[in-house]
């Protein structure tokens, strides 16, 4: 799995990337405001050492132990909650994509 492979994925279900690569992440969203910024509900993906990891701003951080699946998270959790940033991932993505929380992101 990439980077480039998700923000397509994302723009053909009709959402929205912005890539972070100072902190080293893509941040993914269901909407695009008139300025250009992202809204609606969003959260970011992060690829280190030891996996891919998702990351809310709750904080909640979380591996994701199939990456091949990161596309269809993302867009199974921004068609569920299009609306508002949830501050959490609700049980039907935790259990369906076998999400694994973590105390804190791994610094690596």
């Amino acid at each position: 799995m990439t980077y480039d492979a998700i923000k397509s994925a994302m723009e053909q279900a009709g959402f929205f990337t912005s890539h972070d690569a100072h902190v080293g992440r893509l941040i993914c969203a269901s909407m695009l405001r008139r300025e250009g910024g992202l809204t609606g509900n969003s959260f970011w993906i992060a690829q280190r050492q030891s996996g891919w990891f998702l990351g809310t701003w709750g904080p909640h951080f979380y591996r994701i132990p199939d990456p091949q699946r990161i596309p269809e998270l993302c867009a199974t959790w921004l068609r569920r909650q299009p609306r508002i940033t949830a501050a959490d991932v609700d049980d039907y993505i935790h259990g369906e994509f076998h999400l694994v929380e973590l105390e804190e992101f791994p610094d690596e």
